[in-house]
């Protein structure tokens, strides 16, 4: 199932923005918010989709899954780390780094 995504209200991000994968876990937190998953994907279910599918690796699907998994990080009221937010962040990077690199 295709899920079409709304970009109106997405900022674009550089490498720049993008914390490193062994950065403080509340940057991560933090840049996971940078994008509003369920105003993107159109639902809580097309958000969930998403997050659910490893197949998703565009550079805004991969910014939905980590939002999505922020969330749920929050909402299992968890204080420890997320080696899944962690990944998501590294893939971001190598998105942008292959992105930026002059051919």
């Amino acid at each position: 199932m295709s899920i079409a995504l709304n970009t109106q209200n997405v900022q674009p991000i550089t490498l720049a923005d993008v914390p490193l994968p062994d950065a403080d876990f509340q940057l991560i937190y933090q840049f996971a918010h940078t994008v509003h998953g369920y105003n993107v994907s159109g639902s809580f279910q097309n958000t969930a989709d998403i997050a659910n599918d490893p197949t998703k690796t565009d550079l805004l699907s991969l910014r939905v899954r980590l939002f999505f998994a922020a969330r749920a990080h929050r909402h299992a009221s968890l204080q420890s780390d997320s080696p899944e937010m962690r990944n998501l962040v590294a893939q971001i990077r190598v998105i942008l780094q292959d992105s930026e690199t002059p051919e």
